[in-house]
């Protein structure tokens, strides 16, 4: 039966009756004054409200006579009686109760109002959208996944969502619900008289872990009950904007759409089981462009999707984040250097070198074998890959997806979620990126890793550090925090050079002591001779050669990086760096100030610079 009072006020109908001092049952009088105190209801209001919630049986009506006078007291429902019937009590869509349609197929009801014209009872008929997009699926088309393969990648989402910590999303528990409403736990009875259908993550993550999910559709009609559920419960504020429903439902959507637009890149992103994962070639085709952002140089990107003009694009190199950029400021692949007019740096050039292994192997898959180590030498083939892109004999991608070991993500993903209008760049505060890490235009975090227990995932989003939006998305212009390029080389040089110096002397003695077959080529001769000594002689002067040698190719390469430490300090010197976040600097403001992008420039200026500028004082 629907009912027609409002969540959030029968959870304040229930305070007041259970805050009383004369037991469990109140008069109209007392509950006046309770109400008033406690959640500043007026009288009519709470007449009302009272009226409505014992006709949904939400709260008991007893009439008694007080010295030949009768009188209305109020009392809590039987907590362990909840009448249910066949649907549900709240609208799915909107979570409130009055005047609602019911489905044919499952327990779910909504407003006529809250229905799309095209979704509205025909004919007395009625099938709810959840009911109607299960049977559909439309994603089948976009998504040609076998069903133990999707639910791996269902598993991904559910693992970085279970990072969140956030008990009422894991577990559906009156009493863990009742103390996250800052009341007790012996209030845990309200669970069951509010949510019509239990969901929780862990059932979500159990379903996904067990393979029984069918369709992307049947597992987002699962995270879109888990968000009724709270809406009927916690009332509009964690659904809404910045709450945690919000930010939960926002980023199941998200991964969501993320597989749909390309499974193996959702894939890869969340395995990272290969140096060069971002190169590896998919079954949907990518484009890849020249992108720019305001205040960026253009940086090589993955088209994920068009909208009219405006690119959806994932850019290379650090984090592989997200960025919607217009449709003037791409550029095909093929524009020379020249005409980008890119100032390189460490981030930019290892972005670029990406871009040139993923051409390669998008013309030639056999490569990925020979798929060097992330600045290092050539692999051997057969190494690179390995586990991660199969071929048939034909030649073609083998789709085969077995569970791998994932590993666990910084935060619920290091990598930036986007959507198509809440996820262009600048458009939430996120972290600040550490000091010498890589940043690609465009940069963001989701910071859901900082949601604590009964804290509202997008206010602390929201407070991260009080930095400006628009300076998040500033790349990496240097390589502080980060060997020098021509440093990693020398090592790698020089351990090449020991492994060669060992092996040469290993070889040398298997070659000088060849192992025997049988024990009959040993002869009499031969054990009762001094050879035995002269082979120790003669392995204990080859000891001391090959330390000698040890020893100069040390100094040698001592000597080697001792020059080039100066070499490399003398460069880093004569750089100018962000006062404000002290990457490298590429806008010079006064004497000693300047800035790697202008909003670092516009948040230092607001914060202190405006009172010590040189150019204004002087």
């Amino acid at each position: 039966m629907p009912r027609n009072t409002l969540p959030i006020r029968v959870h304040q109908l229930w305070d007041c009756i259970g805050h009383g001092t004369a037991g469990t049952s109140l008069d109209i009088e007392k509950m006046v004054q309770i109400a008033s105190a406690l959640h500043n209801i007026s009288r009519d209001e709470l007449t009302t409200d009272l009226k409505s919630a014992v006709e949904d049986g939400l709260i008991s009506s007893e009439e008694l006579k007080v010295k030949g006078t009768g009188v209305t007291v109020y009392s809590l429902p039987d907590p362990e009686y909840a009448n249910k019937g066949d649907h549900d009590w709240y609208c799915f869509q909107c979570h409130l109760g009055g005047e609602v349609v019911s489905c044919e197929d499952c327990s779910r009801v909504f407003h006529m109002e809250c229905l799309a014209e095209d979704r509205k009872p025909q004919q007395d008929l009625f099938v709810c959208p959840p009911c109607h997009i299960q049977s559909a699926k439309p994603a089948a088309e976009r998504v040609n996944l076998k069903q133990k393969q999707l639910n791996i990648l269902l598993t991904y989402i559910c693992d970085r969502i279970k990072d969140w910590e956030i008990p009422l999303l894991d577990k559906f528990d009156g009493k863990i619900w009742a103390i996250a409403t800052n009341r007790a736990a012996k209030d845990h009875w309200r669970l069951k008289y509010l949510v019509f259908t239990p969901m929780d993550m862990s059932t979500i993550s159990e379903k996904a872990s067990g393979g029984k999910y069918t369709s992307l559709e049947e597992f987002q009609v699962d995270c879109e009950t888990l968000l009724h559920a709270i809406g009927c419960y916690f009332g509009p504020d964690l659904i809404k904007g910045v709450g945690i429903g919000a930010s939960f439902i926002r980023d199941a959507m998200h991964d969501i759409n993320e597989i749909q637009l390309c499974h193996d890149c959702f894939r890869r992103s969340n395995e990272k089981d290969h140096p060069w994962w971002f190169c590896l070639p998919c079954h949907t085709q990518h484009e890849v462009v020249w992108a720019k952002q305001t205040g960026y140089p253009y940086w090589p990107a993955k088209v994920m999707r068009k909208d009219g003009n405006k690119y959806d694009v994932r850019y290379f190199g650090a984090n592989y984040e997200r960025g919607w950029v217009d449709g003037k400021n791409i550029l095909p692949i093929d524009t020379p250097l020249t005409t980008l007019k890119v100032r390189k740096n460490a981030a930019w050039t290892d972005a670029f070198e990406e871009l040139q292994q993923y051409q390669r192997i998008g013309k030639d898959h056999s490569l990925i074998d020979t798929l060097p180590p992330r600045g290092g030498k050539a692999a051997t083939p057969g190494k690179g890959g390995k586990g991660i892109v199969r071929k048939t004999a034909s030649g073609k991608l083998d789709d085969t997806l077995t569970p791998p070991k994932r590993r666990k993500l910084d935060s619920p993903s290091t990598e930036a979620k986007s959507s198509p209008k809440a996820r262009t760049p600048g458009s939430s505060k996120v972290q600040l990126p550490a000091k010498g890490s890589k940043t690609t235009p465009g940069s963001q975090n989701n910071g859901m890793s900082t949601l604590k227990k009964n804290v509202s995932a997008g206010a602390k989003i929201q407070e991260a550090q009080g930095i400006p939006a628009d300076i998040q998305n500033v790349p990496d212009l240097g390589h502080r925090g980060k060997a020098p390029t021509g440093m990693l080389d020398l090592y790698n040089e020089f351990e090449e050079e020991l492994r060669d110096a060992n092996s040469m002397d290993v070889s040398e003695n298997k070659a000088a002591r060849p192992e025997e077959s049988s024990a009959e080529k040993v002869t009499e001769n031969v054990v009762s001779s001094t050879e035995p000594c002269s082979d120790s002689v003669s392995d204990g002067s080859k000891k001391i050669e090959f330390g000698e040698n040890v020893n100069a190719v040390l100094k040698k390469y001592k000597d080697l990086m001792n020059e080039r430490y100066v070499t490399d300090i003398s460069v880093t010197k004569r750089k100018q760096w962000c006062f404000n976040c002290e990457r490298e600097a590429i806008y010079h403001c006064c004497w000693n100030t300047a800035y790697c992008s202008t909003g670092c420039q516009q948040y230092h200026w607001t914060k202190e610079h405006k009172r010590l500028c040189r150019r204004i004082s002087g």
